[in-house]
């Protein structure tokens, strides 16, 4: 018989969503791996409706993600960094680093090639940070964050919007 307690739990947080407003591509290094950055200066976080933690309303007004595409060209390596600007002001940073495993689809959004569509959530998995100089979101800097993403194609840009999830301890012995 299989003990799972102990294990932590995800509690569904906020979703953002980033539109590419340009591309700079460095190239591909010495180890073989394509370097780009990718410009994310539009889009919207807003709070799953049933977190109990700070609430966040606004707009993307800043964002990059330096890009990797391992050599291999199934995998790449995401470092997203993001500001938002809240309906009444504030100013908070979200950021996070993961992992892409780039299928058919992905492959296909990066491309413009024949088929291009939004992909389904499970290729793009990250860890996430959350901070803001407000003190009603300081409890966000003391939480751990994993996101779930995917690519999205809409009146021809490209978006990628994360799921940010709140990782939760257990109580149990």
């Amino acid at each position: 018989m299989v003990n799972n307690t102990g294990f932590c739990q995800l509690e569904p947080a906020y979703t953002i969503t980033m539109y590419v407003t340009g591309a700079n591509s460095v190239g591909v290094l010495s180890n073989g791996s394509d370097f780009a950055h990718y410009e994310l200066n539009a889009g919207s976080m807003n709070t799953v409706e049933s977190f109990d933690g700070p609430k966040i309303e606004g707009q993307v007004v800043s964002g990059g993600d330096w890009l990797y595409i391992d050599s291999s060209r199934d995998h790449a390596r995401v470092n997203v960094k993001a500001m938002v600007k809240t309906i009444d002001g504030t100013t908070i940073s979200v950021s996070w680093t993961g992992h892409c495993d780039l299928d058919d689809k992905i492959k296909a959004v990066f491309t413009g090639g024949p088929g291009a569509s939004t992909t389904p959530f499970g290729r793009l998995i990250d860890q996430a940070t959350i901070e803001a100089a407000h003190p009603d979101f300081a409890v966000l800097e003391k939480s751990c964050f994993v996101g779930s993403g995917r690519f999205v194609l809409q009146d021809g840009n490209m978006a990628v919007e994360t799921r940010i999830s709140r990782v939760v301890a257990p109580d149990e012995m």
